[in-house]
């Protein structure tokens, strides 16, 4: 986390391991960050690590929101689950269930919205 502030660009995506694999790597294993938020902010400096950020919460205040019925409280509880385990056993490539649960709550919110939809929009009159 100490090298983020001096690589505000990052680091380049797919390469912590290389930064990071002379202090960490010992025996041939391959160590990820384990935090999904501190490998965006170090691979893909801070913008992307700030939008990431701002999207985790714009999807959970969401979630929160839908969380009156017994399938938004089930995508809320996976979607907790799911950021929990990307901040402690994920890196970016396995991250993809937490990106469909997020997906599945933004078409759950515009499934469940009360907005008309196209097809049931009151049409003009026409001129006889």
């Amino acid at each position: 986390m100490a090298a983020v502030p001096f690589h505000p660009l990052g680091i380049g995506w797919g390469n912590w391991q290389a930064f990071v694999g002379d202090v960490v790597s010992q025996g041939g294993q391959i160590f990820y960050p384990h935090n999904l938020i501190m490998e965006v902010f170090l691979e893909g400096g801070w913008v992307a690590g700030l939008g990431l950020i701002f999207a985790l919460i714009y999807v959970g205040r969401t979630a929160f929101r839908l969380a009156t019925d017994g399938p938004g409280k089930a995508i809320l509880a996976l979607y907790i689950f799911f950021v929990i385990n990307a901040l402690v056993s994920d890196d970016l490539i396995n991250a993809r269930v937490l990106l469909v649960v997020c997906g599945l709550i933004l078409a759950y919110r515009n499934a469940t919205s009360n907005s008309p939809s196209r097809s049931s929009r009151s049409e003009v009159p026409q001129k006889k």
